[in-house]
């Protein structure tokens, strides 16, 4: 039945078919189908849903060329210019988007929402993708997550990450079960698994390192392959690109080594807690073990001082030693091996007081000994004078 110069709607199948042609050699402009092209399918546009076979079923089409190429992929919803393009038997698929999830033929249940999220996918399955190029170059990665414009945008066969913000995790490839929030989160990982980014470019560094977790704008920055980190804190973070298990807590804490915690920056007055801190020193976790030499000779050579800390001034006094001259000390008495004296940055000296309690100790131990040789010294001249006394008073009797 012609209805106008250009459009023709008919009558072509014995069930129910309504098809609206712009031409009758080409394609249906409007199909709603329950035979040759599928059961309850609607498709609307140039080609929309153009290979769909009896088999399927439940497909929605919405713009030029979208399912074009589906055969017997069931439940799959297309709106947008060649949306799920060259999906052939993938089900459960929903794309919103110009060339959102264009390339997928077998993938199942994904969800791209934003023009060319999802874009390369063929065989990834359950991904979701908000946003403008969001997961583009996923291929087989399944079970991923991304929320923004370029989120995940080069992950290849990386699974079960989750990104939300402007290019979070926007180089990883093959990296799995990554968390980042905030824009630019984990932005340079690529390999590395199992972190967790939270903060405007938490992380955004990272290659290849694992097990990482920074919260905070720009924690752990500087960390590349470095694994088992943790910053809590803005700009907290480690001092060098291959650090392990190391910890920053605090606005720019900054962690020098592996398996060290750092506690706030160099602003930081008093550390408190409500009991006293406790330290492993089981003999299990010890080799090499001897008694140390340092002892009276070196607490003599060391000054204890007082003073007023520069950045809290008007507070309470503080008691301690100064790092450079107890480095004095320890070289003198050749203990510059110790670990007593650590460098903490370019420019400050940091002293580790709990292991002046050995040689206070051992202080303690030779005043002792020296304290019980005088007793007995005492005791022997005593005695000499106890028998001289009666001596004198024999030969006085006499």
């Amino acid at each position: 039945m012609r209805i106008s110069r250009h459009w023709l709607m008919r009558p072509m199948r014995t069930t129910p078919v309504l098809e609206f042609w712009k031409e009758v050699s080409s394609p249906p402009f409007l199909s709603l189908s329950n035979n040759d092209k599928g059961l309850n399918s609607i498709l609307f546009g140039y080609e929309a849903g153009f290979n769909l076979e009896a088999a399927s079923s439940a497909n929605s089409a919405f713009g030029y060329r979208a399912l074009s190429f589906n055969t017997t992929g069931n439940a799959n919803t297309a709106v947008g210019f060649s949306a799920l393009y060259f999906n052939t038997t993938g089900s459960d698929n929903t794309a919103n988007g110009k060339g959102a999830l264009q390339s997928n033929s077998k993938g199942e249940g994904n969800t791209a929402n934003g023009s060319q999220a999802l874009v390369l996918n063929t065989e990834g399955s359950f991904n979701t993708a908000n946003g403008r190029l969001a997961l583009y170059q996923n291929n087989t990665g399944d079970f991923n997550t991304a929320g923004g414009y370029k989120v995940l945008y080069s992950n290849t066969t990386g699974s079960f990450n989750s990104a939300n913000g402007y290019a979070a995790l926007y180089s990883n490839t093959t990296g799995m079960h990554n968390t980042a929030t905030g824009n630019q989160a984990l932005y340079s990982n690529q390999t590395g698994s199992f972190n967790a980014a939270n903060g405007y470019a938490a992380l955004y560094f990272n290659s290849t390192g694992g097990n990482n977790t920074a919260t905070g704008n720009q924690a752990l920055n500087e960390n590349r392959t470095g694994s088992k980190n943790t910053a809590i804190g803005a700009f907290a973070d480690v001092m060098s690109a291959n650090l392990s298990n190391a910890t920053a807590i605090g606005y720019n804490a900054k962690v020098s080594r592996s398996n060290k915690i750092r506690l706030g920056d160099a602003n930081i007055t008093v550390i408190e807690g409500q009991v006293p801190f406790t330290t492993t020193s089981d003999r299990r976790l010890k080799e090499d073990i001897q008694t140390t030499n340092l002892g009276l000779d070196f607490v003599n050579d060391l000054n204890p001082v007082q003073y007023h800390r520069i950045n809290n001034e008007g507070a309470d006094i503080e008691l301690g030693v100064i790092a450079q001259e107890l480095e004095a000390v320890l070289e003198k008495h050749h203990a510059t091996d110790s670990g007593m004296i650590h460098q903490v940055d370019d420019s400050y000296l940091s002293v580790r007081y709990n292991d002046l309690f050995a040689p206070l100790i051992k202080s303690v131990q030779e005043l002792s000994a020296q304290n019980v040789m005088l007793k007995a010294e005492l005791a022997a001249q005593e005695s000499q004078m106890a028998e001289l006394k009666a001596l004198i008073l024999a030969s006085n009797a006499n």
